[in-house]
Formats: structure tokens, sequence, C-alpha cells
């Protein structure tokens, strides 16, 4: 997830979207935590995000980008649900821009609330059984995330070859081995990577 402020330079990898930093920054939303679940599967995984915003006086966003990579061996996303969360639990339909690399989300000013979160699931497809999320966004931000979680959730045929940044093993569950870690204060340094080899489900 990037920030996008009013007339802001945000750079990710590869990518400018926009020219001409401000010398302040306009009041508006932080991104404060995350929780990630992601399932490999053959050719294919998912991922399930949940993003909390708060809003702040200074230092924040005015608009919200959740990049994806563009990679040879990694296909489009499908998006397969865009949800705004308020704090009392209402779900509302989040219509996004889409663009090449990533999809954009303006908050409206209405929205009176000082904190809410985004839910995003989606699928991508993979020709080397290998997936990449991207955390370092995270560093267009002023300030680090409170809080993140990531969890990867392997099925029983599917087995993990090796992941960044380093996760433990928490056990297994109806629908799989998961393996995960949770960060406090967090500047991410690398990618969540992901490599499993898969056997035929029986």
């Amino acid at each position: 997830v990037a920030a996008l402020s009013r007339g802001a330079a945000v750079l990710l990898p590869a990518l400018v979207l926009a020219a001409g930093a401000p010398a302040t920054w306009a009041a508006g939303w932080l991104f404060d935590a995350e929780t990630i679940v992601l399932r490999p599967a053959e050719g294919s995984f998912t991922v399930e995000a949940d993003y909390e915003f708060r809003l702040v006086p200074e230092g924040g966003a005015t608009g919200i980008l959740f990049p994806f990579p563009l990679d040879e061996d990694l296909g489009v996303p499908e998006l397969l649900e865009a949800a705004l969360v308020l704090p009392d639990g209402r779900r509302e339909h989040l219509e996004l821009s889409v663009e090449v690399g990533r999809w954009l989300w303006t908050p409206p000013s209405d929205l009176g609330v000082g904190r809410f979160s985004v839910r995003l699931a989606y699928s991508q497809s993979t020709a080397k059984n290998r997936a990449v999320y991207l955390l370092t966004t995270a560093r267009t931000w002023p300030r680090p995330l409170r809080r993140a979680v990531i969890k990867v959730v392997a099925p029983e045929n599917c087995e993990i070859q090796g992941f960044t940044p380093r996760l433990r093993p928490l056990g297994s569950a109806d629908d799989g081995m998961i393996f995960g870690a949770e960060f406090r204060d967090w500047i991410p340094r690398e990618e969540l990577t992901v490599l499993w080899t898969c056997r035929p489900a029986s």
C-alpha cells in the first residue's frame, strides 16, 4: 500500500506515480496496520489483505495506491473482493481505479470516521509456483507500520520451499499448514516472496 498526497512524488520500484513533492503533507489518512494471508496452489495463489487506516492532522494521504508486482512469471491479478469496513462493522463495496501495476482509491472527504479498514482479496497466476507480494511500498508512508501480520497457508498437497521475510511454523488447520510472523513498528526492507511445489491433490 502506498501513499498519494496532493502533488506528492511517490516512487515505487521502477514506477513514478506523480511528480512535484509538496513542502508539507496535507491532513489525511495514515496506513496504520495490515494483515496478509497468502494461499499458494498449483499455478496460482490468492491473497486476502486487511489494511487499517487512521485520520491524522498532518503526514496523511489523500489517495491510496494498492500496487502489485509486474513480473513475466506472474499474471495480472483478478480482484475477488474490495470493501470498505467501517468501525461499526458496516461494509461498503469499493470502486477502484485500475491502472498498470496498481489499483487506486480516493477516500471521500465526508467519510466521517477517524478509522477504517480496506479488505482486498485477489488471485494471481504464477508460471513457477512463486508468489510476490509488495511490502516495501509501505515505506512511502511517513511512519512505520504500527503492526503487520503475515501468514502463508499451504494446503496439504503443497510444500513450502522458502520465503522472505522469515516466517515460523504456527501449526496446522483444516485448510493446511500455517506459517507466519507479527511485526511491530515495522519498516519493511524486502518483499514477501514464497516458493512452493505441489503434488496432485488426492
